[in-house]
């Protein structure tokens, strides 16, 4: 009966400080790891370049692709990612290259069974601007390539007086939280800058062209908190993940796509949704 006391003060203080540490024994509960479009590979955000359906992985397969045409006049993404980029109509092996190759390489090209078309993988090495150009019988096609920094252990820094991650480490903790919804704090910004308040297009703008997904109770605990909810609905719609090793930064977005709040966590999987299910938006505090 002590311990079950001493556990239950212990979640009250986290609770009342908007973290949620717990003892460095490891727990048997499965930690989700992101999922990336089959376009955009490697750590960082959930990806995938503009014009694609963001409810759809782009294969780079798309049958679809109009002769001599490229499937992305634009590409927006994080470095250290391979994107996908076809071109179609085509019976010999079209050239990708960039102008930039330190910004991006071309890593490989393959030819479709049909030799309709050909898709490039190319790999975001830096942060940076260039231009992929693709050339097949004196037809040449062009993609703008915007690549953005990867996500590093900095992006958990700036919203607290310390670094998210050394404060998880410090503490040895398995999990926890920090953040914000619904009203700005006295931090109230990303370590890029985004706000509450901000729009889709500014999120993108800082990392890269982001894969909508739609927010789930069942999936977020985080949602069972009350400022997430109008009645029995819920006043977000879709939210990104921006991933960096065990950690992410969440952003929730509403219908009219706009940053209603953000959260620095770590292992997510571990959290449970009845530390979260409060009866008022004060008895959940930020730090």
């Amino acid at each position: 009966m002590k311990s079950k006391k001493v556990l239950s003060a212990v979640l009250a203080f986290a609770l009342a400080f908007g973290i949620c540490p717990v003892a460095s024994a490891e727990t048997k509960v499965a930690v989700d790891d992101p999922v990336l479009t089959v376009a955009a590979t490697g750590s960082g955000a959930d990806v995938v370049p503009d014009g694609a359906d963001s409810t759809t992985p782009a294969s780079g397969q798309a049958t679809d692709v109009v002769a001599g045409a490229l499937d992305h006049g634009h590409i927006n993404a994080m470095a250290g990612k391979s994107v996908k980029l076809t071109y179609g109509g085509t019976i010999t092996k079209p050239i990708f290259k960039a102008d930039d190759e330190s910004i991006v390489s071309v890593e490989k090209v393959e030819i479709s069974a049909d030799y309709q078309y050909a898709t490039a993988t190319l790999k975001l090495l830096m942060e940076g601007e260039t231009i992929i150009r693709v050339s097949d019988s004196g037809n040449e096609c062009t993609c703008d390539v915007r690549v953005v920094p990867a996500m590093s252990k900095a992006d958990f820094g700036m919203y607290t007086s310390d670094n998210f991650i050394d404060r998880c480490t410090k503490h040895k903790w398995q999990f926890g939280w920090s953040g914000e919804w619904k009203t700005s704090s006295k931090y109230g910004s990303t370590y890029r800058g985004i706000k509450i308040g901000r729009s889709l297009e500014d999120v993108e703008r800082a990392y890269g062209t982001l894969n909508l997904k739609k927010c789930d109770k069942k999936k977020d605990p985080f949602l069972y908190e009350v400022k997430f909810n109008s009645g029995k609905k819920l006043v977000v719609k879709n939210y990104a993940d921006l991933v960096y090793e065990k950690y992410r930064i969440r952003v929730y977005f509403t219908s009219k796509k706009t940053v209603f709040g953000f959260i620095l966590v770590k292992n997510i999987g571990k959290i449970k949704k009845s530390w979260l299910k409060t009866k008022n938006g004060g008895s959940l505090k930020m730090v």
